[in-house]
Formats: C-alpha cells, sequence, structure tokens
C-alpha cells in the first residue's frame, strides 16, 4: 500500500526496522493511510482508537495484547507530533469593536512588541 510501511515511524527508517510488526502489520498499516490522511484532533483521537481495537482484535495472548498497549501508547505520545497532518477550519473571529458594532476582529501588536524607531 501506498504511505504505509508496518510498524514504525516512516521518517526514521533505521528505528522503523528495529520495531517488529508482531501480528499487527496490517492494522499499523492502516494507521499510517490515517495519518496520511489527517484532520483535526477528533479524527486523531479516532484514529488512535481504531489502531488500539484493530491491535487487540488480532492479539492472541496476553504478551500480544501488552504489545498493543505499548504500541499504542508510543503512537499517542510521539505519532501525534511526528506524522499527523492537521487540518484547521478556518475561524472567523467577530466582535464588538469600540462603536459597538459587530465587525471582524482587527489585531494589533502591543507597543511592546512594535519596533522602536528610536532605538539604534
Amino acid at each position: 500500500m501506498k504511505d504505509t510501511n508496518g510498524c514504525g515511524p516512516s521518517k526514521y527508517p533505521r528505528i522503523s526496522r528495529l520495531i517488529p510488526n508482531l501480528c499487527f502489520g496490517d492494522c499499523c498499516n492502516q494507521h499510517d493511510l490515517d495519518y496520511a490522511k489527517g484532520g483535526d484532533v477528533s479524527m486523531w483521537r479516532a484514529a488512535e482508537s481504531r489502531f488500539l481495537k484493530c491491535m487487540l482484535k488480532a492479539a492472541k495472548n496476553p504478551f500480544m495484547r501488552l504489545a498493543a498497549h505499548v504500541y499504542a501508547f508510543f503512537t499517542k505520545l510521539l505519532g501525534r507530533y511526528a506524522g499527523w497532518k492537521f487540518r484547521r477550519e478556518k475561524m472567523k473571529f467577530t466582535c464588538e469593536n469600540d462603536v459597538g458594532k459587530k465587525g471582524p476582529r482587527v489585531f494589533v501588536k502591543p507597543s511592546f512588541m512594535r519596533l522602536n524607531k528610536n532605538m539604534k
């Protein structure tokens, strides 16, 4: 499958080679596809939940169930920052301006953040 590499981080193939697929190869590939799609935080949580459920279903003994929880823990801990593509909806901020009319919020840098022309 495109965008899949089994279990392990695709950005770091040397590390990925050290992580065994065990019986979770298909779950890891689906997880990789979820990461390639990206989305908001709720979609990330759903992908992580599907990943753990898939691995627990594939696990046939207590050791494999423990391994599933370890894999899920590390993808939650590291994967969110390493590979998840967040999509944020553009939000329009409205507030009441000085005159009491609703309008777009104007962001102004505080004076301490502006360049002081008198400073050299």
